[in-house]
């Protein structure tokens, strides 16, 4: 009887074993997609955006059965705005991870570092938060911008100043890719706009105290002021200039108005505008979805960031499909013909790789909320202008 027993329990368990090899045999290894994001450092606020969009997708394709009949996996690390620990995290990425896809990180900076190491690897990446056109001017066949070009940022902002008739311009930037080279193209084209820069100076990545910018600026007396920066110095230059009483007809801010946060400046924001690529009215493909979606995934409103990095993993996975494989040279050649229609607007780069089909919008901070007034195919409201001086304002 013992015997017996001994008999069937080990036959259950081999059983038992020889059931779950099976099953282990018969699971289906997940496509990896890797990716750094600025969790901390300058562009925190950011970088957690954009990866809120990454990880919608993610979630959203898994629910749709996966890509090429496989789920798809994240893995992401925080490379602190810094671009060192960028090249460092895709390197593990790409070699210790093994990684089957990658997306670029947040900023110009960043990626313009990281597109070497797609580069090296010889894995395609677009580059969801890079505006900077340098980074696709270097003859590279794997990176591709998924971002509206630095140039067009401030455009909704020079025609307004035209239509208004203003006269100087005064420029401030971060020392650092994408704001520098928004500058850059703002100087190239202020004069066909009718202004005059009479300023343009930068400021050391993580600066916190503007003020001796912005007493230059004063004495100048500019009737419009660009301050080409992200989230955290946006809002330092806003309160300073309120301090000071730095007078602008029209002050404009390259991307921090677009967060949300920008709004904790209380009343400050009211009349600052900043560029946008993408607004939850805009009539792009399945944005209606896009927004509902995640507010129903992250208890929050989207912001362009999120919208953009949505935006690249519905490209990346076009072609993937397009491909039929994960063949890296395949991917890039479909990335490089294709022609399609996103939330964050319509993907086409040129041979380079620099984005064409993205827009900029202009949005201006009105009574405490965001309000698209440029250009009139997505405005919602008309531009607020000129700005009041401070000291009218309580």
């Amino acid at each position: 009887m013992g015997r017996t027993l001994r008999f069937f329990q080990v036959a259950a368990f081999l059983f038992v074993a020889l059931c779950g090899g099976l099953a282990r045999a018969g699971e289906v290894k997940p496509i990896l997609v890797g990716t750094s994001v600025s969790l901390s450092g300058s562009y925190a606020a950011s970088g957690q955006y954009s990866l809120e969009g990454y990880k919608l997708w993610v979630e959203q394709i898994n629910k749709r059965g996966g890509l090429l009949g496989r789920p798809v996996k994240l893995i992401h690390y925080d490379d602190k705005s810094d671009a060192n620990t960028g090249v460092q995290l895709y390197e593990k990425l790409i070699t210790a991870d093994k990684v089957d896809l990658i997306v670029g990180p947040y900023s110009s900076g960043v990626t313009s570092a990281v597109s070497t190491v797609a580069e090296k690897h010889k894995m395609a990446m677009i580059g969801p938060e890079a505006a900077d056109v340098k980074i696709y001017s270097r003859g590279y066949k794997y990176n591709f911008q998924g971002q509206t070009q630095a140039g067009k940022y401030m455009v909704g902002g020079l025609v307004l100043a035209k239509a208004s008739g203003y006269k100087t311009l005064a420029m401030l930037a971060e020392d650092t890719a994408f704001p520098k080279a928004v500058s850059e193209e703002v100087a190239k084209v202020a004069g066909t706009y009718g202004l005059t820069v009479v300023f343009n100076e930068s400021y050391p990545k993580g600066a916190s105290d503007f003020s001796a910018l912005l007493t230059k600026v004063k004495q100048l007396k500019p009737d419009v002021i660009f301050a080409n920066s992200y989230l955290p110095d946006s809002q330092g230059i806003m309160r300073q200039a309120r301090e000071q009483e730095v007078n602008a007809k029209l002050f404009a801010v390259a991307v921090g108005a677009a967060e949300p946060e920008f709004g904790n400046l209380g009343n400050t924001a009211d009349y600052v505008f900043g560029a946008t690529q993408w607004a939850a009215n805009m009539r792009t493909h399945g944005n209606p979805e896009f927004v509902q979606a995640y507010k129903q995934m992250f208890g929050r409103d989207p912001d362009y960031h999120s919208a953009s990095n949505f935006g690249a993993m519905e490209v990346l996975e076009a072609a993937v499909k397009k491909a039929g494989s994960l063949d890296q040279d395949k991917i890039a050649a479909a990335i490089a013909t294709m022609e399609l229609d996103t939330v964050y607007g319509k993907f086409k780069v040129d041979e380079r790789g620099v984005q064409l089909g993205y827009v900029s919008a202009l949005l201006q901070w009105q009574h405490g909320k965001q309000v698209v007034v440029w250009p009139e195919t997505a405005a919602l409201g008309k531009a607020m202008l000129p700005m009041p001086p401070w000291s009218e304002r309580k």
